[in-house]
């Protein structure tokens, strides 16, 4: 890749920095260094970070910690995620702030059914799932952000539902991680692995 490339796979890494947050589990921040040749040090240019408290922390990692119940669990808050540019003299723009209210679901239906079953034990299926939408900003009279759907397996994945909200998943992927495993045409472990994909959506 050229510098140029690079400077634009960068630039587009931190447009989608603070979507790439929403269903982590411990990270609240991702910042974005430029290191030019003749300089000492790397300099700051984007920054998203989670506007966390440790109620907001523990909603987000409940999963880690949760046993599968007779009866769903839903786990659903409100986060907002401030973006911030830096100049090369280290000053920032205004905050962006992106308020998303995100709903996830642990157990129900299927789902439960084979993630409890000894024939799939081997593919350590996870019954988590969850969407989030983005919530228009109040304090501000630009319109609200139309919001092209993603599917995400914790992380984006170069998926789009068509839905107006970002759906994440414990999904089975294909090889390349690229792409959701799906199809009625298959027989054995591919039809379980396309099964469970539409069970936790």
């Amino acid at each position: 890749h050229s510098y140029a490339d690079m400077k634009q796979l960068l630039e587009e890494m931190g447009d989608a920095a603070p979507s790439m947050l929403l269903f982590l589990k411990h990270v609240e921040c991702i910042e974005i260094y430029d290191w030019g040749e003749d300089e000492a040090q790397p300099r700051l240019v984007r920054r998203s970070t989670v506007l966390s408290n440790e109620r907001l922390r523990a909603r987000r990692k409940f999963m880690l910690k949760a046993s599968l119940k007779p009866i769903p669990q839903p786990v659903d808050y409100l986060m907002t995620i401030a973006s911030n540019r830096f100049d090369d003299m280290g000053l920032t723009s205004p905050d962006v702030n992106e308020k998303w209210i995100v709903c996830n679901q642990y157990g129900g239906g299927n789902a439960s059914r084979m993630s409890s079953s000894s024939d799939h034990s081997h593919m350590k299926l996870v019954p988590w799932a969850g969407v989030a939408a983005q919530l228009p900003d109040t304090d501000s009279s630009a319109p609200a952000v139309a919001t092209t759907g993603a599917a995400y397996c914790f992380l984006p994945l170069p998926v789009a539902t068509g839905l107006p909200v970002h759906v994440n998943g414990y999904f089975e992927l294909s090889s390349n991680r690229r792409d959701v495993w799906w199809g009625n045409d298959m027989a054995g472990e591919g039809r379980a692995r396309a099964e469970w994909n539409e069970s936790i959506v």
